[in-house]
């Protein structure tokens, strides 16, 4: 991941292209042939759209996204009030889901 972000943060590289993930890729130490060869296959295209599935379904729309037990999502930079109110949320719905377990 500190790969990606050097090369578009750091050089302004446009990490959408097939080369330069390839790159990225061998810089933080993965193999070069494998990361194309991923990229070329469909081996995980079902997880990746079952992926960007579920986060349209909790709301997803855009970055920073954070998510909280796999339920609750917000969108954008928030301050720190908003995202602890976000954790206090996801505490609350799991304390509610052991109390109905038998």
């Amino acid at each position: 991941m500190l790969a990606l972000f050097k090369a578009l943060f750091e050089r302004g590289e446009d990490i959408g292209q097939r080369d330069r993930l390839i790159e990225a890729s061998a810089a933080a130490g993965l193999d070069a042939a494998e990361a194309a060869a991923f990229l070329d296959g469909r081996e995980r295209a079902a997880d990746v759209i079952a992926a960007h599935q579920r986060a349209e379904q909790i709301g997803v729309r855009g970055v920073p996204v954070f998510v909280v037990g796999g339920r609750h999502a917000i969108s954008g930079a928030q301050p720190p009030e908003i995202l602890t109110g976000l954790l206090d949320l996801a505490g609350a719905a799991a304390t509610e889901g052991q109390a109905a377990s038998p």
